[in-house]
């Protein structure tokens, strides 16, 4: 991405231009507010810069980096799972599949499903993610008998 400076440099100067804009109407009327308005517009570009758009970027940039090592979805993972979609939303690492067989137990599958994901070597990685993006890990599997929801935490992994 852009070092941090020029998008704070391109915010300050959008807002300078917004400030110019603004004050237009108010020239004639008010004395200086062509001046004032711009400077106190530059002046707050920081606090909003750094308050509302930065984390932003911030979050986005994690977001791309984090599907760009999922690869392609959906995708064949075995014989029986497809990796549908993957998403970082709603303060979650959301990760959706669908199950082609059917099966019998609801709760087996399940405690098959958190056996295997604890036992993988990136499970702690998974768990162990930057807080301010994705304070969880939501492993969603879509089965003949309805959804199976794990919610993923350090403790599952071995």
């Amino acid at each position: 991405g852009l070092p941090s400076f020029i998008i704070y440099g391109v915010i300050g100067v959008l807002m300078a231009a917004i400030g110019v804009v603004l004050a237009e109407p108010f020239k004639k009327r008010f004395k200086k507010v062509d001046r004032y308005l711009p400077v106190i517009l530059v002046v707050s570009a920081m606090p909003i810069t750094t308050t509302y758009l930065m984390p932003k970027l911030d979050k986005m940039a994690f977001e791309a980096g984090f599907m760009k090592n999922i690869g392609e979805v959906p995708r064949q993972i075995d014989d029986i799972t497809i990796l549908q979609s993957v998403g970082v939303y709603d303060d979650a690492v959301n990760y959706n599949f669908q199950v082609t067989v059917d099966i019998e137990d609801k709760d087996a599958a399940r405690a098959v499903i958190l056996e295997e994901w604890g036992s993988m070597a990136e499970c702690k990685q998974l768990t162990s993610l930057p807080r301010k993006y994705a304070s969880k890990v939501i492993i969603r599997y879509e089965t003949n008998l309805g959804e199976i929801i794990i919610s993923l935490k350090p403790s599952d992994c071995r």
